[in-house]
Order: structure tokens, then C-alpha cells, then sequence
């Protein structure tokens, strides 16, 4: 009886060794920013003259973002969240391109965990706008 107690105990604690080694493992690989998933890719938007279009996201860890887009005309991001929304000025912390607005581009932007958002700005005064846009969360 006593024998099968320490083997019990014995199993416990190699488990919960064994489970805290695998947790530290991936709280490592978090705060280094090894993993990535794709929120989108290649995805088709298609944008009226004078609007915008927002992608909103939960995001679990801080790490970053990496989009990618392609147009038919010239747009601009912004990229906003529950966290910007603190600031006097409201929703938005960071804006590509910094001035003006262009067709292509790729950038990277920091992200706190929670909610972010994404949101799209055709400028036209005339024409609609056909978007390609691809965006990976680095964490």
C-alpha cells in the first residue's frame, strides 16, 4: 500500500514537472515572438468611393502585425484599439502611409493584446476601389 502512494506521488510530481516545463516552453516562444498565424490572406475587398471598410480582431499577446496590400488606387490604414482608445484623441494609433495614401505596401505594427482594428480608407471622390490585403499576427 505505502509503495503505491510513493508511486502515485512520484507520477503527480513528474507530471506537474512536466506540464510546467511545457508551459514555460510556450510562455518562452510568446515573449519571444515565435509563433504567427495569418488573420487573412489575399482577401478581396471591395471599397465605394468616399468609405472605408474596418477588420476587427481579438488578439490574445502583444507581438505585431505585418499587412500587406495591394489596389487599384490609392487608400490609407489606420490602425486602432481598446487600448488607443484612452488617448484624447481618440481610436487610432498608427496610419500607413504616414502622409498621403498609396496603392501597395507592406508594414509592421505594434499590438497589445485585445480587441484591434484594422479599418480601410478609399479617399476617391469618384471611383471605388478593388483591394488585396494579407495580414499576419506575430506573437
Amino acid at each position: 500500500m505505502t509503495n503505491a502512494i510513493l508511486l502515485v506521488i512520484a507520477l503527480l510530481f513528474i507530471c506537474a514537472f512536466a506540464w510546467s516545463y511545457y508551459k514555460m516552453s510556450v510562455l518562452s516562444n510568446i515573449a519571444n515572438l515565435n509563433y504567427s498565424e495569418s488573420l487573412e490572406s489575399n482577401k478581396a475587398l471591395a471599397i465605394p468611393s468616399m468609405s472605408y471598410v474596418t477588420l476587427n480582431y481579438t488578439l490574445p499577446y502583444a507581438g505585431y502585425l505585418k499587412i500587406s496590400y495591394s489596389s487599384t488606387s490609392a487608400i490609407y490604414i489606420w490602425i486602432g484599439s481598446n487600448f488607443s482608445q484612452q488617448f484624447p484623441d481618440g481610436n487610432y494609433f498608427s496610419r500607413y502611409p504616414p502622409q498621403r495614401e498609396s496603392s501597395s505596401g507592406t508594414f509592421v505594427v505594434p499590438v497589445l493584446p485585445g480587441e484591434v482594428y484594422v479599418t480601410i480608407y478609399n479617399p476617391s471622390i469618384f471611383n471605388g476601389v478593388a483591394l488585396t490585403i494579407s495580414i499576419e499576427y506575430h506573437y
